[in-house]
C-alpha cells in the first residue's frame, strides 16, 4: 500500500467516525443505548428530555378555590402572556403558579363551557418559555408526553409518556345539572389524574398536539386519558383572546333523552323549527346521522354553522316526517 492509499484510507475513517458522531448527535432514534452482556441485547428507550424541555417552564399550575388545575403558556405579545386551559378548571379565583415558583392571579379572557376552553392572560414578565402549537398530523401509536399537576400541588409539573391509543373519540361532558354534550377527542394511554385538565399533550418534538381534558374514571379501568386536538383549539382562539361569546348553532328546543332518540318538549317562539315540529314528536336524525340522545343532538349541531339549514327526521304518532329547518345562534 503506498502512501496516498494510507492517506486515503485514514481520511475515509475518519470522515466515516465524524458523520457517525454528528448522527448520534442530532438523530433521536439513534440515542437509543445498547448494552451486550452474556450475549443478551438491552435496549434503553430514548429519552424524552430534550423535547421535554421544550415546553416544561412553558406549563403553569392553576389553583382556583380548592381545585387545582393545569395550562400552558402558547403565546406571547409586547406586555402580556397568554394561556391555554380547560374552561372547568377556572373558578373566581385563578391563582397561577410557574415552573420558577413565582405566582400571580390570571385574567381570564375568554371561555366556553361546551368546547371547554379557556384563554387567560398574565404580564409578559412570567413568560420563561413559550411553548410551540404542532400543525403535524396525529396517528395512532406515535409517542406522546404530558406535562401537569396531578392530584395536587405535591406533585406538580409531573411529567407521565404513552403513545396516542385513538383518534376522534367522542367523549360525553356534563356541562349543567341537566345538558350533557360530546367532546372530540384524542385517546392516550398516557397516566392523567384530576389536575393534569388543561395541560399539554406534546408529541416527540415537544409541540403540543392537544390539551388533556378528561379520564374515564371507572373501577377497572386504567391508561383512558383524552386530549382536545389543537386543530380543535386553534379554530376558537381568536374569539377566546378577544373576550368574544362563541356562539354554538342551535334548534331552540327544549327536549329530554328516551333511549332511541330526542323527545320535543318545547319550541321557542323565534325557533324556525316551530313552523315543523310539534311537542311530542321525536327527533330521530339530523342530516343523514343518528341522533342518539340529547348531547348527540347538540354535537351533531356543533358541526354546522349558523345559518345553515339541516334536515330533522322525527316520528310523529309512529308516523317518520322530515323537514327542513334555518340553524340560529345560541345566547
Amino acid at each position: 500500500m503506498n502512501k496516498k492509499e494510507v492517506v486515503k484510507l485514514v481520511s475515509s475513517f475518519l470522515l466515516g467516525g465524524i458523520f457517525v458522531l454528528f448522527l448520534m448527535r442530532f438523530t433521536p432514534f439513534i440515542n437509543n443505548i445498547v448494552i451486550v452482556k452474556d450475549k443478551t441485547r438491552i435496549y434503553e428507550k430514548t429519552s424524552l428530555n430534550k423535547s421535554i424541555n421544550k415546553v416544561y417552564d412553558s406549563t403553569v399550575l392553576i389553583k382556583s378555590g380548592g381545585s387545582i388545575g393545569s395550562g400552558f403558556i402558547y403565546k406571547v405579545d409586547k406586555n402580556y402572556a397568554y394561556i391555554l386551559t380547560n374552561e372547568h378548571v377556572l373558578g373566581e379565583d385563578n391563582n397561577i403558579e410557574f415552573t420558577s415558583t413565582k405566582t400571580t392571579t390570571g385574567e381570564v379572557l375568554g371561555k366556553d363551557k361546551y368546547i371547554d376552553l379557556a384563554v387567560l392572560r398574565v404580564s409578559k414578565k412570567y413568560a420563561k418559555q413559550v411553548a410551540n402549537l404542532s400543525d403535524k398530523d396525529v396517528n395512532l401509536g406515535d409517542q406522546v408526553f404530558t406535562i401537569g399537576n396531578p392530584l395536587s400541588d405535591k406533585y406538580k409539573f409531573s411529567i407521565t409518556s404513552g403513545i396516542i391509543s385513538g383518534t376522534n373519540r367522542k367523549v360525553k361532558k356534563i356541562i349543567d345539572e341537566d345538558i350533557d354534550y360530546y367532546l372530540d377527542t384524542i385517546q392516550l394511554d398516557a397516566s392523567v389524574n384530576p389536575g393534569n385538565s388543561g395541560g399539554p399533550l406534546c408529541n416527540i418534538n415537544g409541540e403540543v398536539i392537544g390539551i388533556v381534558s378528561a379520564k374515564l374514571m371507572e373501577e377497572d379501568v386504567e391508561g383512558l386519558g383524552f386530549a382536545i386536538p389543537i386543530d380543535i383549539v386553534k379554530n376558537y382562539l381568536d374569539e377566546l383572546e378577544n373576550g368574544k361569546d362563541i356562539k354554538h348553532p342551535t334548534l331552540s328546543i327544549d327536549m329530554r333523552d328516551t333511549g332511541i332518540g330526542v323527545k320535543v318538549d318545547e319550541i321557542s317562539k323565534d325557533s324556525d323549527a316551530i313552523n315543523c315540529l310539534k311537542e311530542g314528536d321525536l327527533i330521530i336524525k339530523l342530516d343523514k346521522e343518528e341522533v342518539i340522545d340529547s348531547a348527540d343532538l347538540r354535537y351533531l349541531l356543533n358541526k354546522k354553522e349558523i345559518g345553515n339549514k339541516i334536515k330533522i327526521t322525527f316520528k310523529r304518532e309512529g308516523k317518520e316526517k322530515s323537514c327542513t329547518v334555518k340553524l340560529k345562534s345560541s345566547e
